[in-house]
């Protein structure tokens, strides 16, 4: 399910499709993510920012603690927008 707008691609990618690379991110923050818990509302949450990888998963670019809040509620996919791959380095 996606749809362009603008050369942007939105899709709903489910949650054990989306990866948190380390290598570029930096560590979870607590405080942000009990922030984003108590304001919780699916419904006006940012999309993620994500890169879609070989083998058909996705590395969030922007978004690590929304997704976490999201894994924690045990939400099955969340709203992206999809870049076209490219080189690792220039994803973070």
């Amino acid at each position: 399910m996606a749809k362009e707008i603008h050369s942007q691609k939105f899709a709903l990618v489910p949650l054990k499709d989306l990866i948190v690379d380390n290598s570029y991110q930096r560590m979870l923050n607590h405080e942000t993510i009990s922030m984003i818990e108590s304001n919780f509302n699916p419904d006006y949450m940012d999309p993620l920012l994500v890169v879609k990888r070989t083998g058909g998963k996705y590395a969030i670019v922007d978004g690590q603690h929304r997704f976490e809040v999201a894994k924690r509620r045990k939400i099955t996919g969340m709203w992206c927008r999809v870049l076209t791959a490219r080189p690792k380095e220039q994803e973070a």
